[in-house]
């Protein structure tokens, strides 16, 4: 039985490999850690749980590792909103195709890169029970193309990406929906067809905010 920690990357025990950031960082030069605490972060500027990430608005070019649990989807669509109004943010994220998170907001992603082999989170005794992918969400994201699809041999790397094989993206026909902001300050889209995204899941993310609170 996977212990329900595993998936809260809150933990210290389950921060990101600092490898794997220090390969990432060199290649995007982070600002800022949305997602982070006082003893795990990775920029000299980062949002803690009390400060709510999900409630303050992210510039710059970000690193993101959230909570693996049940409001992953929250931090998924945050950061791709986010992405639309100026900041570059890369995330690793757990490989789940199967979820509507990925379908709705990863799958809009400028790329997506797999990553071989399973990450050993710092802390742990053996490697995750998932495997893994950094996605990078910026304002040129796809319009039609889809997104860039790669698999990504991390660990090979000097200094530089090494791709393990590279695809002619994934085909999206359907126009993307339109962005705006809100009176509010949130996301809100122009497409009946993008129910995670409607009035219905505001008032949900709303009421999960104030259980969650970004931790």
């Amino acid at each position: 039985m996977i212990a329900p920690t595993l998936f809260k990357s809150s933990n210290a025990e389950w921060e990101t490999p600092p490898a794997l950031f220090a390969q990432l960082d060199r290649e995007f030069a982070f600002t800022l850690d949305v997602c982070a605490t006082r003893a795990n972060h990775k920029c000299a500027a980062y949002l803690t749980p009390e400060k709510d990430g999900l409630r303050q608005r992210w510039t710059g070019t970000c690193w993101m590792n959230p909570p693996y649990g049940r409001f992953i989807g929250l931090w998924v669509a945050k950061a791709h909103w986010e992405s639309t109004h100026g900041a570059t943010i890369v995330r690793l994220l757990p490989a789940r195709t199967d979820t509507s998170w990925w379908h709705e907001d990863v799958m809009r992603a400028r790329e997506i890169r797999l990553l071989r082999g399973r990450i050993t989170f710092v802390g742990a005794a053996s490697t995750a029970p998932f495997p893994s992918a950094v996605v990078v969400f910026d304002q040129n994201g796809p319009v039609c193309s889809g997104s860039r699809v790669v698999g990504w041999d991390w660990r090979s790397c000097r200094g530089g990406v090494s791709w393990i094989r590279h695809d002619r993206g994934i085909s999206n026909a359907r126009k993307p929906p339109k962005y705006s902001e809100s009176a509010s300050g949130r996301c809100a889209i122009g497409s009946a067809t993008a129910k995670s995204h409607s009035s219905e899941k505001v008032a949900w993310y709303d009421s999960a905010l104030k259980t969650s609170n970004g931790s």
